[in-house]
């Protein structure tokens, strides 16, 4: 994630020597013009390649979170079905058979989806935003500074989304209990 991070970084660092040195430049005379030219290719063949590198790291950061998470989950459905095993006929009695099922399924679930495709990709939004923000720091520590300033201003919306979407998924979770317990009475009779 890092290395996916740093060439994001390396991609932008390339963008300005070729717009101000390369297709911007003015040579004049026919030396300048292909030495210019020979820059242009070398610069685009680097972002190709930094672009490219990009590419295998990124695929293989999201290989190894998918491969990481599915071991988790494995694990967890593992432990949880150990610790039902354990549990007593009375912590049965007092709960419905398919609420319990649709936590098994559901809970487990929203944790693989969670390990696989919120936290990879958050940590690699972090790990980018700390790069282009030292990036941006570089080039222009004004602009930078307006930015940082802006961004919290910007987290706040964020923050009241995730609450509502949390609310919004419990009462899901809820509803998808009770139509289990439902549907696992409907069925056994």
């Amino acid at each position: 994630m890092a290395a996916v991070a740093g060439l994001t970084v390396v991609t932008l660092n390339l963008i300005r020597p070729l717009l101000d040195e390369g297709l911007f430049a003015r040579p004049t005379g026919e030396p300048e013009r292909l030495a210019v030219y020979r820059m242009v290719a070398r610069l685009a063949g680097l972002g190709l390649a930094a672009t490219l590198l990009k590419g295998v790291c990124k695929y293989a950061a999201d290989y190894l979170i998918g491969w990481v998470g599915q071991r988790v989950v494995v694990d967890l459905r593992l432990a949880l079905f150990t610790r039902l095993q354990r549990l007593s006929l009375k912590f049965f009695h007092e709960r419905k058979t398919g609420d319990l099922m649709s936590r098994v399924i559901t809970d487990i679930g929203a944790m693989q989806q969670m390990l696989t495709q919120l936290f990879g990709p958050a940590i690699s939004a972090v790990i980018s935003i700390i790069g282009l923000a030292g990036f941006i720091l570089y080039l222009n520590w004004k602009l930078a500074v307006l930015a940082l300033l802006v961004f919290p201003v910007a987290v706040w919306p964020i923050r009241n989304f995730g609450r509502r979407l949390r609310a919004l998924s419990r009462q899901v979770q809820d509803l998808l209990g009770e139509l289990t317990a439902h549907l696992e009475e409907a069925l056994s009779r």
